[in-house]
């Protein structure tokens, strides 16, 4: 997947020079991101007789492997369930040695045989501090390869440190594969591309497109944060997501966002995005019975506007709800008395914002719930104008369509979007980011 970025404010060098080093590292070393959708196995070869085959990590897990082939000369061993072990599989931990025994040999079955059978593979449990599975041949066998199929979602990065060992006695072990040392190969290339760079601001550009792939090849998502250690300008920062997001964070259903790394609403499915809306709205109806001022706000507005559907680029659905000033010395109180209230009723919250919480929907997916105060004829949310919003352009709400849900959305959209977002509302920002100052809501 390829992309024309166009030459910009930045002269153009900037842009260039990422998807250079981008299409340098990809064709360098195409298994160093194994996984995602459309990757092709990582296939390691053995040299020599073996009998027992190990995968492991370095550092703790878990490990999860959707299917490994073991292969001869001949192709793929025909392989059975009962010569594979595990150090621990996800979500036993409690349960009696005979379900945990069914158990590995369920697993281990979708492991030998995914493409036929399916499943999910064998996931150690997520406490495991030395995962591993192993491979029991019967006999000292000359094996040419092992294939490897890792996860297809953004989980995959958790096996790029990935280590095989093969044994003939099952006591003397050697390295056949370390995913580390790919890596340290791929810096090795790298920091040399930087100090060949036809120019500071060219290897500049190297230079930050190799340390933000490090975040994910360590096993962890790219957060927001990371993004201020880089010490970046806003359109330099729009750049690099772009040339992350179509040169290698489309395999994984992600993409930078003003949240960070996410899975956007590009790969969700209708159903997946029906059902989200929908979980919005439980609680919209729970939140009804503190406040008659609820409604979905922020980008599910905009994408309303657009397109009658979740904009690609965004992740998330805000609830907003406004509480009557006189009751709360100022939005934190609400929020906290927001807070307490959906806790109460059985929903899971998480955070402790100025202003809002993440509050778990099916899944374990989040929506934001916002929390602001209305007097007299204005309404305040944050992020938004410090002095508010006309309450008639707000509430009551008005019914609209999204996602095949009939959702409420602010009297007057177009008015509430230009003041939430100002006069560019209609173009596009994937990495909008609001005014977060706390201050003036003070």
């Amino acid at each position: 997947m390829n992309v024309a970025l166009p030459d910009g404010a930045i002269g153009g060098i900037f842009p260039r020079s990422l998807v250079q080093i981008a299409d340098f590292i990809n064709a360098a070393a195409p298994s160093l991101f194994f996984g995602g959708s459309g990757g092709s196995p990582l296939s390691v070869g053995i040299a020599g007789r073996v009998r027992f085959l190990r995968l492991g990590l370095h550092g703790a897990g878990p490990l999860h492997l959707f299917h490994v082939e073991v292969r001869d000369r001949s192709g793929a061993m025909n392989l059975h369930p009962r010569q594979v072990t595990a150090s621990s599989l996800y979500g036993m931990s409690d349960k009696s040695p005979r379900e945990q025994k069914q158990a590995l040999q369920a697993r281990a079955l979708s492991l030998l045989y995914y493409p036929v059978v399916g499943g999910d593979g064998l996931h150690t449990a997520d406490e495991d501090t030395t995962p591993w599975v192993q491979i029991d041949l019967q006999r000292p066998t000359t094996v040419e390869s092992i294939r490897i199929r890792n996860r297809t979602d953004v989980w995959a990065c958790r096996n790029w440190s990935l280590t095989v060992e093969a044994s003939e006695d099952g006591q003397d072990w050697r390295a056949v594969y370390d995913h580390r040392a790919v890596v340290d190969a791929v810096s090795v290339l790298v920091e040399q591309q930087i100090a060949n760079a036809a120019s500071p601001e060219q290897g500049r550009a190297f230079h930050l497109y190799w340390r933000t792939l490090r975040v994910f090849l360590s096993g962890a998502i790219i957060e927001h944060a990371f993004f201020d250690t880089l010490s970046i300008s806003d359109d330099e920062r729009g750049i690099l997501g772009d040339v992350l997001n179509t040169r290698l964070l489309y395999r994984f259903q992600q993409e930078i966002t003003a949240h960070g790394m996410a899975r956007t609403f590009r790969y969700w499915s209708a159903d997946e995005k029906k059902k989200y809306v929908e979980d919005a709205l439980a609680i919209v109806d729970a939140l009804k019975d503190l406040s008659p001022h609820v409604m979905i706000g922020y980008g599910a507005v905009l994408s309303y506007i657009r397109s009658g559907d979740l904009m690609p680029h965004d992740d998330d659905i805000d609830v907003v709800i406004a509480m009557d000033q006189a009751a709360f010395a100022d939005i934190p109180a609400a929020t906290r008395a927001v807070s307490a209230f959906l806790t109460e009723r059985g929903f899971r919250l998480d955070g402790d914002f100025f202003s809002h919480r993440w509050v778990a929907a099916r899944d374990d997916k989040t929506l934001d719930v916002f929390v602001g105060l209305y007097s007299g004829d204005t309404v305040r949310f944050y992020p938004g104008p410090p002095g508010g919003c006309a309450i008639v352009d707000v509430f009551p709400t008005i019914p609209v369509r999204l996602c095949d849900c009939i959702v409420p959305i602010p009297a007057n959209p177009f008015r509430y979007v230009e003041a939430i977002y100002g006069p560019s509302w209609r173009i596009p920002q994937p990495l909008f980011s609001h005014d977060w100052n706390e201050d003036a809501f003070a």
